[in-house]
């Protein structure tokens, strides 16, 4: 069902005109692999509460991939819409063998979230957001040496100071 908000049709609200329309649904996994896509090295998702659905689409090609970076939003009001908890996401995640660390407290000191970390972060976040680094088929050493590195200037912010 797609539909569009007309404002300007009442003073004190809007109306509502929906219209049907049959459209194709692809599990991702299908989808890919019908494009010869046959593993996954890069993934971003943020598709505003939707990640799980993501993932478990994702599943079996995300399975079948040895070594996967992928950035998560995780927003742990968003995916409540859709009847989840954080929890849900990061056991999928873990379930997939992928380590996660937040991004938005991304320093050399960072580490690897454990199952008792998924509440205090939900907390910390409040209603807002934050992103996932997740890695998949890195060693702990190979993480870690990301981490002490941390995130680099591009050579416009060195140069402009920006």
């Amino acid at each position: 069902m797609l539909g569009y908000v007309d404002a300007s049709s009442t003073p004190h609200g809007s109306t509502v005109e929906e219209e049907t329309k049959d459209v194709q649904i692809w599990n991702g996994t299908d989808f890919m692999r019908k494009r010869d896509v046959n593993h996954i090295d890069l993934l971003k998702v943020d598709v505003e509460g939707a990640e799980c659905d993501v993932l478990e689409g994702l599943n079996s090609l995300l399975q079948a991939s040895d070594r996967v970076f992928a950035v998560v939003e995780l927003n742990p009001t968003s995916i409540h819409r859709f009847g989840r908890q954080a929890y849900d996401l990061f056991s999928m995640l873990w379930e997939l063998r992928f380590s996660t660390i937040e991004c938005g407290k991304f320093t050399s000191h960072s580490r690897i979230l454990k199952d008792a970390d998924v509440n205090e972060l939900t907390q910390s976040i409040g209603g807002s957001y934050t992103n996932l680094l997740c890695f998949k088929g890195y060693t702990e050493e190979e993480i870690a040496a990301a981490l002490r590195h941390g995130p680099r200037e591009s050579s416009h912010a060195k140069s402009t100071g920006a």
